[in-house]
């Protein structure tokens, strides 16, 4: 039985060969586990649970968990990944459907829909074309309703999110983020031609 990590703080489940989450929390003293025994563990605390109480086991897709901040955050998370205030005693709550679409710098809107692929040979071709340091299937971003992901396609040059790097694993989108496909490698001779630019907008 595959064996995983989970987060401490977004309740992801990693690799055992992990040591950082993609949201940052270290892994490096978090035991592994499985299916079998997570399951195990579930049924203790269903009998240990309050009537009526509600738990992210409980929770069917489609759900998720409001902060204070307003930041919605998917229904196993512990820690909202806005602020980072805790909300494991915060119910699940189902979830809007929510719609997306990438605004670029003429101020064109293209759509996001689920499993897009974005490279020089697949959505924004026609953009992409002349930006030699993005890949030809560069990223794709994955639409659910608990919110917008981007997860990177093993790109060469990398995918950024507000200037951080974005792995091969999801990381979450908020409206206004910035993404970014490559960067301005050192010595680049057209730098406006090694980096696109694109705004968020999730409503």
């Amino acid at each position: 039985m595959e064996k995983y990590k989970i987060c401490p703080d977004c309740g992801r489940h990693n690799n055992v060969e992990k040591r950082k989450c993609a949201c940052g929390a270290d892994l490096t003293l978090v035991n592994a586990t499985d299916d079998e025994t997570e399951a195990r563990a579930a049924r203790l605390k269903e009998e240990d649970k309050a009537p009526g109480e509600l738990t992210v086991s409980d929770a069917p897709s489609g759900y998720v968990r409001v902060c204070g901040c307003g930041h919605r955050n998917p229904a196993w998370a512990r820690k909202c990944e806005s602020c980072g205030e805790e909300i494991a005693d915060l119910a699940p709550v189902p979830a809007a459907g929510i719609s997306a679409c990438l605004v670029l710098d003429d101020g064109s809107r293209f759509p996001v829909t689920d499993g897009l692929v974005i490279g020089r040979e697949n959505a924004l071709s026609d953009r992409l074309s002349g930006y030699l340091t993005v890949s030809r299937r560069h990223c794709m971003l994955i639409l659910r309703p608990e919110g917008l992901f981007v997860k990177d396609l093993g790109s060469t040059n990398g995918t950024f999110v507000n200037g951080k790097r974005a792995g091969n694993e999801e990381t979450p989108l908020q409206n206004g983020d910035s993404l970014e496909l490559s960067q301005n490698p050192s010595g680049a001779k057209d730098e406006a031609r090694s980096s696109f630019h694109i705004l968020v907008e999730i409503t």
